[in-house]
């Protein structure tokens, strides 16, 4: 049990793909410490003081100041590109 020996067949080959198993809770356990949590957060800052000048990334935007969607885009489109009789 101590030993496992692998035999590469060319055959049919060896997957050492699988050879570790990460249980789900420690990948969660990473990604929500303490200090990446805030690390993404001061991330997302800055990434919004970028993106949108003059706003504080601590209140959330209004709904004129929401960035455009693809939806929304599209409707304008089809609004302007509508032929006039």
């Amino acid at each position: 049990m101590n030993k496992p020996s692998i035999i590469h067949d060319r055959q049919r080959g060896v997957n050492l793909g699988i050879g570790i198993v990460v249980p789900a809770i420690k990948i969660y356990e990473t990604l929500y410490a303490a200090n990446l949590v805030a690390m993404r957060k001061e991330q997302e800052r800055e990434l919004l003081k970028r993106t949108i000048p003059g706003t504080d990334s601590a209140k959330p935007l209004s709904a004129t100041e929401q960035p455009l969607t693809q939806a929304a885009f599209e409707a304008a489109l089809k609004k302007v590109s509508r032929k006039k009789h």
